[in-house]
């Protein structure tokens, strides 16, 4: 949890914040490492499990936009111009309940055929 170790803004390096990004990725998959991933809904909605889990990825959520911040990146759009290209490669209607991706690729061209 960022806490009272968030850095300083005079002692954030790019550096130091992707290791703080994945430090707080870790902390949020520790929460999930063992129980089976079908039942982390379920248990997730419970306390303490629900708390712990929105402080990570609060945690995450705070780091993510301070290395977006120091590198210029408006995340905002970022993220928009990720998802309306997801939507073009990925239409929903052609992949929603494929849950692999072997499966994924047996419906969707492969890429080389696309540059033929």
């Amino acid at each position: 949890m960022l806490g009272c170790r968030q850095p300083s803004a005079i002692t954030v390096t790019r550096s130091r914040l992707w290791l703080a990004l994945m430090g707080q990725v870790g902390e949020l998959a520790e929460l999930f490492q063992w129980p089976p991933a079908d039942d982390a809904v379920r248990r997730t909605a419970a306390e303490p499990l629900r708390t712990r889990a929105g402080e990570e990825l609060a945690d995450v959520l705070v780091y993510l936009v301070r290395l977006a911040d120091v590198l210029d990146i408006d995340l905002a759009a970022a993220a928009r111009a990720k998802i309306e290209d997801s939507a073009g490669r990925c239409p929903a209607d052609e992949h929603r309940g494929v849950t692999s991706r072997r499966a994924w690729y047996s419906v969707r061209p492969s890429s080389r055929a696309l540059d033929s």
